[in-house]
């Protein structure tokens, strides 16, 4: 019993992370079809700091374009398309 909490508490812990960052993902989509840019902007780059997910570099690549910031916005895309050369931008999901 003792080691099956142990083992329980070792994966919430391993888990809560990706948690989190799911939370930083959704949060970064919704600020971005409100249109508060910087606010997907922070959202997002946490995000990818723990998650290499291209789906979220083209999507901070767009909210720096609209911010203006297109050195920026370029480096997400290219990002996007080395994370995964297939990656086509109908993958977001904007419902």
């Amino acid at each position: 019993m003792k080691y099956a909490m142990i083992a329980l508490l070792c994966g919430l812990f391993l888990y809560a992370p990706s948690i989190a960052a799911d939370e930083h993902y959704a949060k970064g989509l919704s600020s971005y079809k409100k249109g508060n840019y910087s606010d997907s902007i922070r959202h997002l780059t946490e995000y990818i700091a723990g998650t290499p997910d291209p789906r979220a570099y083209y999507l901070l690549g767009y909210a720096h374009y609209k911010s203006g910031e297109y050195n920026s916005a370029r480096r997400y895309f290219r990002d996007a398309y080395l994370l995964y050369p297939a990656f086509r931008p109908a993958m977001i999901e904007m419902r």
